[in-house]
């Protein structure tokens, strides 16, 4: 082989490498711009300093025209604000911050040449707020139209210059009623040591009292409960969940019969707080209580079969 067709053999060589690296080897200008891959060099959403904690958290949803603001108190659990004061799903709402500080931004890119208007960012259809222990003035995430190529939206922080990308995952995730933030269950049997649990119907009081690890029934027979029937009970009252909120109701009015209560439950801790559940009318075609929580005035609709448990577990203890 002589030395120039051995040149040109090599040339060739050399194209088709440049060739593959550049076509198949090497990703392509939109792969790299919409990547929603989680590259430890990509920001995360929400950029904290070490001992910087969220501590409000508001949600404005354009197409639900609702706006949601809860607040972190002393004991790290959440309280919805607005609209209204009522407890909040402190699981659901530590999970929109944790989405926010470890979900990774894809590439930022610049406005450079083009207007906010384009990406839907003048009339987001979500705006997420943040305060913190640090920067109590809020923060505001808007998120705009979805995205062009990848499958998800536009977004960006009000006081930033450059937008990205956030996936379908992280919208889904914060796309929740108030219903659905709103703590449900009555009794939370496993946040704090319980003295006493009390159950008074219209014919039978009941009432049963932790000795140590065991747990004594002293009303209407006093008697030592066995672990079966006692963790029955507790688990009983441990499913009691808020069915409905009639929030634009008042407990005074006579037809949910509060004032002559069918049943109550109450429940005394070890600190000397008490919850108390009381159960009124049936609401007719519900198949549901009316039911109040004392000093609190939400009316409430509770599942009539599972109040009807909770009676039967207590009937039980003396059957």
């Amino acid at each position: 082989m002589n030395s120039r067709r051995t040149a040109l053999f090599l040339v060739v060589l050399i194209v088709l490498a440049g060739f593959y690296y550049w076509k198949v080897h090497r990703p392509q200008a939109t792969e790299r711009i919409f990547s929603f891959s989680q590259d430890s060099k990509q920001a995360g959403v929400l950029a904290l300093n070490p001992k910087e904690i969220v501590n409000r958290i508001t949600l404005r949803d354009a197409s639900k025209e609702t706006e949601i603001s809860f607040f972190k108190l002393n004991d790290q659990s959440w309280r919805i604000t607005h609209p209204g004061d009522y407890p909040a799903e402190s699981l659901i709402v530590n999970g929109f911050v944790t989405l926010l500080k470890l979900t990774k931004r894809a590439r930022s890119l610049s406005f450079e040449g083009l207007s906010e208007k384009e990406f839907g960012f003048k009339t987001p259809r979500l705006i997420i707020c943040v305060s913190t222990n640090e920067r109590k003035k809020e923060r505001c995430l808007l998120i705009g139209s979805d995205a062009a190529i990848a499958n998800g939206a536009y977004a960006k922080w009000r006081d930033e210059s450059k937008y990205f990308l956030v996936d379908s995952n992280f919208l889904s995730a914060f796309d929740k009623t108030l219903y659905a933030v709103r703590k449900k269950q009555i009794f939370s049997l496993l946040n704090k040591p319980i003295t006493s649990i009390r159950f008074q119907s219209s014919d039978r009081e009941f009432e049963i009292k932790r000795e140590g690890k065991r747990w004594m029934l002293s009303k209407p027979v006093q008697a030592v409960l066995g672990d079966e029937a006692a963790n029955q009970l507790l688990n009983q009252l441990n499913g009691l969940y808020i069915k409905e909120f009639l929030d634009q109701e008042r407990p005074e009015n006579s037809k949910f019969g509060f004032k002559s209560a069918r049943r109550q439950i109450k429940i005394i801790f070890e600190d000397g707080s008490d919850r108390v559940l009381i159960q009124g009318a049936e609401a007719p075609g519900r198949d549901a209580y009316y039911a109040q929580i004392k000093d609190e005035q939400n009316v409430l609709l509770i599942s009539l079969g599972k109040l009807n448990q909770v009676e039967k577990a207590f009937r039980t203890l003396v059957s």
